[in-house]
């Protein structure tokens, strides 16, 4: 297989797709510094080539540079980092308070060694800020949307909700605006999330060709999207969006939502008026939840399913 200069890549790619230099190096490097890299007299920092790929569309899995003396110093902390957060997610009790303060000294030594250019490390300390709250649970919606727009127009400065199709976003900052469409649902502001929702959905639909890449994100939009349209009654368009996680979840294997995007199906199919495909979709999803051993959410499909159709499942 032939190799080509990451520089020359870049540049190709970003003609290809019809960017200026300033459009694609926008907030993430200055146009001299692209230059030299697409010139190959300069190669790019890891976490500057990741999010110059990320915005075309690219990933950088095939494509590394040489680590630098920073970054050799701030990946295992950042790895470190991540796998604290995650393992919080997860947890309980005493347990999970004991993660949370190992991930925030984490996040702490990060803040103190990141350098002002490497954004990608600033906006994951503020993302993970958010998820880690405070030491009595979650911080309020507007709080936690603040944290995350900070962290967002780290890398898309101008960034304006009403208009998210108006640039070029990584697979962070779509996560980032999906959990900003989220702290609205927590206000009870469904509108405003719906309407946030259906722009990223349709921007991820438009902009990545290569879905196979983007699949994770589309079915965890397609999630919190169709539950908000559920829960404002909105059955048929819950129905088209949740269909369309559902299948992207099946096709390219990211199966983390496929029980909430089926059991919203299942609700949306009662409410429509179709007690015999709702049935069948409730028994998929009790199947689901048990081989994820989720007990929680086994409890929930009970109680809906004895609401809804008068069935107990065992």
């Amino acid at each position: 297989m032939d190799r080509i200069p990451i520089g020359r890549f870049i540049r190709e790619r970003r003609e290809a797709m019809g960017l200026t230099q300033e459009e694609l190096c926008h907030d993430i490097c200055n146009t001299p510094n692209l230059s030299k890299i697409e010139s190959g007299d300069r190669l790019p920092r890891n976490s500057t080539l990741h999010m110059l790929l990320e915005r075309l569309g690219e990933s950088d899995t095939y494509y590394t540079v040489p680590m630098d003396e920073y970054e050799n110093r701030i990946r295992p902390l950042r790895k470190k980092a991540r796998a604290l957060v995650v393992a919080f997610r997860k947890a309980t009790g005493e347990e999970r308070s004991a993660l949370r303060e190992e991930a925030l000294s984490a996040l702490e030594k990060m803040e103190e060694m990141a350098e002002k250019d490497d954004l990608l490390t600033r906006q994951r300390i503020l993302s993970d800020r958010v998820t880690l709250g405070t030491p009595a649970g979650p911080y309020p919606p507007a709080e936690q949307r603040r944290l995350l727009m900070e962290a967002l127009r780290l890398t898309a400065s101008d960034f304006d909700i009403s208009r998210i199709d108006n640039f070029r976003y990584t697979q962070e900052e779509t996560g980032l605006i999906n959990g900003i469409a989220i702290t609205y649902a927590l206000e009870g502001d469904r509108k405003t999330a719906i309407a946030v929702y259906q722009r990223l959905l349709d921007y991820i639909q438009k902009n990545n060709q290569q879905l196979s890449r983007y699949a994770n994100q589309l079915t965890l939009v397609a999630y919190n999207y169709a539950r908000e349209l559920d829960m404002d009654g909105q059955y048929d368009e819950a129905v088209r969006v949740a269909e369309l996680g559902r299948k992207a979840a099946v096709q390219y294997g990211y199966y983390q939502f496929l029980p909430g995007l089926l059991h919203i199906l299942a609700e949306c199919w009662h409410y429509l008026r179709d007690d015999q495909k709702s049935k069948e979709l409730y028994l998929q999803t009790f199947y689901v939840y048990k081989a994820f051993e989720d007990q929680h959410n086994l409890e929930l499909l009970k109680k809906d399913v004895l609401e809804q159709l008068g069935l107990t499942f065992s």
